[in-house]
Parts: structure tokens; sequence; C-alpha cells
């Protein structure tokens, strides 16, 4: 897995969005990094889930204002993904930080594309998901 080409695919991400579920305890709250375009990150996130186990990761965030530094550290491989100046919604973050306490800490992170209109999850039937157990946040 080039952890470098994965990186450089996926700083190319428009926002990261929050999505809390209806009922967390069955159905994951759901973070995204959105693209303008599902060949900007698809292949490369399919890899990223290919060489990745559930539960593996954790997604740190680092708020800057209206953006945010991001990095997604699989703890198994000891291995960081940074994604720098990311835009991101403080109330969407807060709503979801609320919402995965009641699904155990868990969420679902998804790549998705926004031409226009809401955002539409690129998922890969033969990858499946990847499924994080936990959030943190950091000055």
């Amino acid at each position: 897995m080039d952890i470098n080409a994965i990186e450089k695919a996926l700083s190319k991400a428009l926002s990261l969005n929050f999505f809390p579920s209806d009922n967390p305890t069955q159905k994951p709250p759901v973070a995204m990094l959105v693209f303008r375009d599902r060949l900007d990150a698809g292949r490369e996130f399919d890899i990223l889930i290919k060489n990745s186990g559930e539960l593996d990761f954790t997604l740190l965030i680092k708020p800057r204002g209206l953006l945010a530094d991001i990095s997604l550290i699989d703890k198994k491989k000891g291995e960081i993904l940074n994604i720098k100046s990311i835009a991101f919604k403080i109330k969407e973050l807060d709503d979801f930080i609320l919402n995965i306490k009641e699904s155990k800490g868990r969420f679902a992170f998804f790549v998705a594309e926004q031409d226009t209109g809401e955002p539409i999850i690129i998922q890969n039937p033969e990858t499946g998901i990847l499924v994080m157990d936990s959030l943190q946040l950091s000055n």
C-alpha cells in the first residue's frame, strides 16, 4: 500500500461532512470526504480499505476555524494519513460527536462525490466499508 499516493488522492477532498444516524445503535453515523469527481480518490480509498481491518482506525480532527487538518491513523500498522486544510462545519461535528457516543464510538467512513446537490457515497461492493472506532479532537 503506497501511503503517499493514498494521502495525495485523499487530499483532493473538498470537504469533510458528518451525518448523524437516526438510530446509532443499529446504523452507525457517517463521516465522509467529499470530492468533485469519483475518480479523484475512489481507487485509492478502495486500496486503503482492502489493506486495513475494520475498527483499526482513529480519525483525528484538528479544527482551524472553518478548516481542519485531519489524520486517519491505522492503529494496527502505525501508519498515518494526513489531510491538511479541509473544509468542515463545526455544528455538524458537534452533532456527530453526540451521536457517536450512542453508537459506542463507532462510525462509518466513506468517500463521496458531489457535483451538485447532496453527496453520493462512492462504495465498491467488493471492498466494503471502513468502520472506525475512535474520533479524537486536537488543538
